[in-house]
């Protein structure tokens, strides 16, 4: 079982390595990606190929496979604010000229699900899949206002020193971190509130540090209207 899981768990890396800025990986690009040798990525995605998870390209690299659609379209319909999110948060990218994405918290994890195409110059922003939530805006926003989902919904651990932050963070309705995760990154993230007024997701936005001073007071204005915009349209309301 333990070898099976490993084996899982390497293929989902390899998964996860495909993104809007890397739609297609040859074997040796991905092998130094991820740290694993050639001759087991070249297996694995043999294998994902086979299974439709993977398209094998003429040029003999890898893209996603049209197989991942179908499970896609199963979790988007399981999470009916996904769609107006993705969009809002595409559309705060082209307005910004930077790095945007989904975060939720599910089973005591922040996890960032989308994100929008890097544009030249942006920065890397609050893009691991599993984010650390005491160091990112999406994380603390995370941890002060929503309600883990999934199974049990376990309340995540806060640290005591962070608190006080949380605290700031339910009293004005926004996150913000300065070169707390990444040394020349800041960020912010703003709620999506769905018609009973849960937070399903965080929407946020990630700019470098030697320009966040000049733009901080717009980016955050741009970010709470786009996400009040979809927090309305799936049906909330301020009381």
């Amino acid at each position: 079982m333990t070898r099976k899981l490993s084996s899982l768990q390497r293929g989902l890396s390899l998964l996860e390595a495909f993104d809007a800025d890397h739609p297609e990986w040859g074997v040796r690009q991905l092998s130094a990606r991820t740290g694993l040798p050639a001759s087991s990525v070249h297996l694995m995605l043999t294998s994902l190929a086979e299974a439709g998870m993977l398209r094998r390209t003429a040029q003999g690299r890898y893209t996603l496979g049209w197989r991942l659609l179908s499970v896609s379209s199963a979790l988007y319909s399981a999470a009916p604010w996904y769609r107006l999110a993705h969009e809002a948060m595409e559309a705060l990218s082209r307005e910004t000229g930077e790095l945007t994405f989904l975060s939720l918290l599910e089973e005591a994890r922040v996890m960032c699900v989308a994100r929008s195409r890097r544009p030249s110059g942006a920065a890397r922003g609050e893009t691991a899949f599993f984010l650390p939530p005491e160091r990112t805006a999406s994380g603390r926003l995370l941890l002060a206002l929503a309600t883990p989902q999934g199974p049990g919904g376990r309340e995540p651990q806060v640290p005591p020193e962070l608190r006080q932050e949380l605290w700031r963070v339910q009293r004005e309705g926004y996150a913000e971190t300065d070169r707390e995760w990444r040394a020349d990154e800041c960020a912010l993230a703003a709620p999506l509130r769905d018609l009973d007024g849960q937070v399903v997701a965080a929407l946020g936005v990630a700019v470098h540090a030697e320009r966040y001073a000049a733009s901080r007071s717009l980016l955050l204005r741009r970010l709470l209207d786009r996400a009040s915009r979809v927090s309305f349209e799936l049906g909330y309301r301020l009381t």
